[in-house]
């Protein structure tokens, strides 16, 4: 998304153009004003507002939206069948003023509140300030919040335009890294057990994303199931071996559970090492590990879990 923004709106001033326009672009491609979706039509006038769209009042070339349209090989006609659809375009939208000609390209004024992808990033920001600030319950729902915008794959309907690509895979990037700080947020606060089943689906669909793997192991281990986290780093150890030729990263065989100790009581407040009380069902500062290289620098695998009654 470029970083340049036209019309931000000031506090308090009406927060729509054209009638209250607002695009869509995590998931299909959706534009509605405040009578219901705005149809687009032809499949080439959807990829001409998905490329504005993706460039919010920047200026793009007429020669990159040609590309963007019609390839490497475009018709003859192409300049003038562009400032056709520019023409159907500005008419769905029901602003002239919308998309301007400047400096042989067109731009496409929209606000900040009208486009979903810079709510939702607007939000994961408010949402880590939060989570830094120690407000985890209101982080988790702010992140919440941003993540309920989507609808699907960013441009789900846009996938066979290459000009796109690379936007598409971002925003579903950001999505996948908002998802994080949220899950981050929700174990800070001791729902431990609450996001196990999202962690296992989250594991399966993306096994080379050592992030949720750690997740997974943290929460099962903070909700008394160390055999079982002690299964998911065994399994994402050979996934990602098997894969890649490599070890994991150090932070998906960050501790769990030191070789020995009990998962901490659900319900039951725990001390620090200060003696300070942390929350209910929250595990201490220091879990240990479940994981503890050698001396001879090697990968040995989990620790074996010693006491039979931490066993699952």
């Amino acid at each position: 998304m470029a970083d340049k923004l036209a019309l931000i709106t000031p506090p308090g001033e009406d927060t729509c153009l054209g009638g209250g326009l607002r695009f869509s672009l995590l998931g299909p491609l959706e534009v509605r004003d405040s009578s219901g979706p705005v149809p687009l039509g032809a499949p080439k006038l959807r990829a001409l507002a998905g490329m504005l769209l993706c460039h919010p009042g920047a200026v793009l070339a007429r020669e990159q939206l040609i590309t963007a349209l019609w390839g490497d090989d475009p018709p003859r006609t192409a300049a003038k069948n562009l400032s056709v659809y520019v023409y159907h375009l500005r008419r769905a939208l029901g602003d002239d003023g919308r998309i301007t000609h400047r400096g042989g390209g067109y731009t496409l004024l929209v606000r900040p509140d009208e486009l979903d992808a810079q709510r939702f990033e607007a939000l994961a920001v408010r949402g880590r300030r939060a989570l830094a600030a120690g407000q985890r319950a209101q982080a988790g729902g702010i992140l919440r919040d941003a993540l309920a915008l989507w609808r699907g794959p960013a441009l789900a309907d846009l996938r066979d335009v290459a000009a796109l690509h690379g936007e598409a895979a971002r925003l579903d990037e950001r999505r996948l890294a908002v998802l994080g700080e949220r899950i981050d947020a929700d174990l800070a606060a001791g729902l431990h057990a609450d996001v196990i089943a999202e962690l296992t689906s989250l594991v399966a669909d993306q096994p080379l994303r050592e992030q949720f793997q750690a997740q997974l192991m943290l929460a099962l281990y903070r909700a008394g199931r160390r055999a079982d986290a002690l299964e998911v780093y065994q399994q994402a150890r050979a996934t990602t071996v098997g894969r890649l030729g490599i070890e994991p990263a150090p932070a998906a065989r960050r501790p769990v559970g030191r070789p020995g100790a009990r998962p901490p009581v659900r319900g039951r407040r725990h001390r620090d090492r200060t003696g300070n009380r942390g929350p209910a069902g929250a595990a201490p500062a220091d879990d240990g590990g479940l994981h503890r290289p050698g001396r001879t620098g090697r990968d040995p695998g989990p620790a074996p879990d010693r006491q039979a009654g931490d066993r699952g």
